[in-house]
């Protein structure tokens, strides 16, 4: 656990609870809000690390060396608690949510303060959501309780109106680049991993050190296969099962909104994707405004089918099949070429 990671765009937010934390205003409960990949959850360890400190500097530094810090870098402290869904994209249930109320009415081991730290918050289904609220509503002495999402309008508005709300937005360009230049992205170009991961830094790190652009790459040319009429799109749907249904379907949304701006404007002012803009903007010579705007709404009903219990190669036949024959017109050899 990398409990004191300071991320440069983090300051200002960091320098208000700090002052909160220092004038004893510090509220009960935060709501850390932003798209993915800009540390949120990274605040949430940092706080949870001066607040479980028995000594921290002026600075909002934990000693690293107290009972307090040792305990909380092992992931052992018993005033802290994560609550997560119990396995991917299953629901936090209403017995986790108890538990939390339980950990938080007990009285501090070490005399300080007791932190629960929810993520992501918009997976608690109702039941849960309506038990966290009497905790919100009777919030314990020297407890703190963190919700972090990205997507805060699936949130109860009742949950919504007792937390403090902390907004991330990705920093500045210049900002951006200048951290993931720090890092290790490899062959990359950090530009482009920020393009791609919508200015989000941690984002473009976690592309650049995973799988996720070869896979980009190959779903990109699995696209061109079928434009062409060179592929099955029941195989290939098949195929890609193997892979986190999530990303496939991402890059799909990515690549179509990039196909719509480049429909409207041959240089528009914006584009996502700007390695393939040239191969995308053969392909929009071959498709319909309307066809990729329903292609679009296709691809956002399978990402809500995907939280429920769609059958996933069902969901990507359609989409292939659609991408097939609904959206490219035509095919012409060299299409993908552009």
């Amino acid at each position: 656990m990398n409990s004191t990671l300071e991320l440069p765009w983090h300051e200002p937010q960091w320098r208000t609870t700090l002052g909160q934390f220092h004038a004893g205003r510090l509220p009960h409960a935060l709501l850390l809000t932003g798209v993915r990949g800009l540390g949120k959850t990274q605040f949430a360890e940092r706080l949870a690390a001066l607040l479980l400190c028995q000594q921290p500097n002026q600075q909002g530094a934990p000693c690293g060396t107290c009972r307090g810090c040792q305990l909380y870098q092992a992931d052992t402290h018993p005033d802290w608690r994560r609550v997560a869904p119990p396995e991917p994209r299953r629901a936090i249930v209403v017995d986790q949510v108890r538990d939390i109320a339980h950990h938080l009415s007990h009285t501090a081991h070490y005399g300080g303060y007791k932190v629960v730290m929810v993520a992501p918050a918009d997976n608690m289904n109702i039941n849960a959501a309506n038990s966290l609220l009497k905790t919100l509503e009777e919030p314990p002495a020297a407890s703190l309780l963190i919700l972090i999402t990205s997507r805060p309008s699936r949130l109860p508005a009742t949950v919504l109106s007792r937390c403090q709300r902390i907004v991330f937005a990705p920093p500045t360009e210049s900002q951006a680049s200048a951290w993931l230049n720090s890092q290790d992205v490899g062959k990359y170009d950090p530009e482009l991993l920020l393009h791609l991961a919508g200015g989000a830094p941690l984002a473009a790190l976690e592309l650049a050190q995973g799988d996720g652009l070869a896979e980009r790459a190959a779903l990109f040319e699995t696209l061109a296969g079928l434009a062409e009429r060179r592929l099955d799109p029941v195989h290939e749907a098949a195929q890609w099962l193997k892979v986190e249904l999530g990303d496939t379907l991402y890059w799909m949304y990515s690549w179509t909104t990039d196909l719509i701006r480049l429909h409207n404007s041959e240089q528009p002012p914006y584009v996502a994707n700007v390695d393939v803009m040239a191969r995308m903007q053969g392909w929009i010579r071959n498709m319909e405004i309307k066809g990729l705007h329903r292609y679009l709404e296709r691809i956002i009903s399978a990402m809500r089918a995907r939280e429920g219990n769609a059958n996933p190669q069902l969901l990507l036949e359609d989409l292939f099949i659609t991408w097939q024959s609904g959206v490219v017109r035509r095919a012409r050899s060299g299409t993908a070429q552009g």
